[in-house]
């Protein structure tokens, strides 16, 4: 985190509290929001603002040394960010280090040996754990960066390291058996995971009726295709407006772990190539970079949750059974019997494969026109990009168009795989050898028109699911202040 995040942040805070970003000065509870928002929400924020104006005021004025009661100045905040990023960097490059991966704390206390600061080994333990973000056992420049530059000055401490143990261990409270996690990151990451869950519970329950009919007609296979009409009523005389519902409860028990990674993996995925291309803000990285984190992001949640979707496709083209008897539980049994676990991963290869164009055509397209309209607002109205508030309709909008591009680049693979996962139950009796196999029966029995059977039913669900996914998820986000 370094001076642009900072004030990206704050600008972001003042804008929701109402205060024009021209507004001349901080006070100390927009400075203590900042700081709750950088680190965690602790307690005694409101007091590390006002050491931070007295600070920066005493810096300004060393003369008067006195305290300004308004607060202090975007200009001088920006000139203390701007003088801390500089001591650190001196800091941090005076340290020396065998790895490029950052300090080690036998590194660090050599330093504190080599220029007479006197400390005591728990309280250098203690500092460095916090320094750690990540806890990989070494501090690289990013964790100092963003652990201490907000530190205010409270001691004549040139190394800045007996400030930044008060600020941790008085200030933010935190202990060798603390389970706090400081960074705002590693909130955030866990807050992504959680958005993106909800986003999906609720998309998937919305259009579980298309979902339904869409797997009714994949699996269909008779000489003269059923029409999207027929299928919607013969899963009516089969179950009633309940029949359109079979394997909801499946859908969620998948969708919510699915969702969660995706999204949760795509942000994570985002900020690895934003390290790697140098860039401080994920949503700086090319575009490239951005479609392959969405493919990722896909691919790792299609793994975590294939079982579920295989044992969901064939709960759904199971025949109707007895009263008294379970759906799930029988199909569960059969499954079991034929082949073991073997019978869940059926089509994984295809299935994760498949999923990484998707994935990367519906969070890439997306990310990309999110951008573009962001930067066209905040063009056109003259303000800060951070400042644009995106309307539901607009977030809508762009979430279909998304989810219809990449539904359709890879339905014929989505078929596929459907195909496969829902082989020798009563909807599709068929039997495949394997992908290739499959393409060849269903063009044989189909022609390439079979490799899109369904497709209609099946952007009537993608186009709403995933514009309801991303309404949740963007409006989740900014719930959790994520944005």
């Amino acid at each position: 985190m370094g001076a642009p995040e900072v004030l990206k942040r704050l600008r972001k805070l003042r804008s929701e509290k109402g205060e024009l970003d021209s507004a001349e000065y901080l006070d100390r509870p927009v400075l203590a929001l900042l700081y709750r928002d950088c680190y965690y929400p602790f307690a005694n924020a409101d007091k590390v603002a006002d050491r931070l104006i007295s600070a920066i005021d005493e810096d300004t004025h060393p003369a008067q040394n006195r305290e300004d009661e308004r607060g202090v100045t975007l200009g001088q905040l920006s000139e203390f960010l701007r003088v801390r990023t500089s001591e650190l960097d001196r800091v941090f490059r005076s340290i020396p280090k065998r790895s490029k991966e950052g300090i080690q704390l036998d590194e660090l206390l050599a330093y504190f040996d080599k220029h007479h600061v006197q400390y005591d080994d728990s309280q250098v333990t203690l500092l460095y754990r916090a320094l750690d973000r990540d806890g990989d056992g070494y501090v690289s420049f990013d964790d100092f960066r963003h652990q201490l530059m907000l530190v205010p000055r409270r001691a004549n401490d040139p190394t800045l390291f007996r400030d930044a143990y008060a600020f941790f261990v008085d200030d933010l409270e935190f202990s060798s058996d603390s389970d706090v996690t400081l960074a705002a990151e590693s909130q955030h990451g866990l807050g992504y995971f959680w958005a993106g869950g909800v986003a999906g519970v609720v998309s998937r329950t919305c259009t579980a009726p298309f979902d339904r009919i869409k797997v009714y007609l994949i699996a269909q296979s008779a000489a003269v295709p059923m029409t999207t009409m027929q299928a919607i009523k013969a899963i009516y005389a089969r179950g009633g407006l309940r029949g359109f519902f079979v394997g909801n409860g499946l859908n969620i028990m998948k969708v919510l772990p699915e969702s969660a990674v995706k999204f949760g993996g795509f942000e994570m995925a985002k900020r690895c190539f934003a390290h790697l291309e140098g860039v401080e803000d994920p949503a700086d990285i090319s575009r490239i970079s951005t479609f392959v984190a969405g493919g990722l992001g896909g691919m790792v949640a299609q793994l975590c949750v294939y079982p579920i979707d295989t044992l969901k496709f064939r709960v759904q083209c199971a025949k109707p059974i007895g009263p008294g008897r379970s759906v799930l539980a029988s199909t569960l049994h059969e499954m079991w019997a034929a082949n073991g676990l073997h019978t869940f991963y059926r089509g994984i290869t295809v299935g994760v494969l498949g999923i990484f164009p998707f994935a990367a055509l519906d969070l890439g397209i997306f990310s990309v026109l999110k951008s573009t309209y962001i930067k066209r607002q905040s063009h056109s109205a003259h303000i800060d990009p951070s400042d644009v508030q995106m309307s539901n309709m607009a977030v809508l909008t762009m979430g279909a168009i998304s989810g219809s591009i990449g539904a359709s680049a890879v339905y014929p693979i989505n078929l596929v795989r459907t195909r496969i996962q829902t082989q020798g139950t009563p909807a599709h009796p068929y039997i495949y050898k394997g992908f290739g196999d499959c393409c060849t029966q269903t063009f044989r029995r189909d022609g390439w028109r079979g490799f899109f059977r369904g497709l209609g039913p099946n952007l009537a669900k993608v186009a709403p699911s995933v514009s309801i996914s991303y309404l949740v998820y963007e409006n989740a986000k900014h719930f959790l202040g994520l944005d």
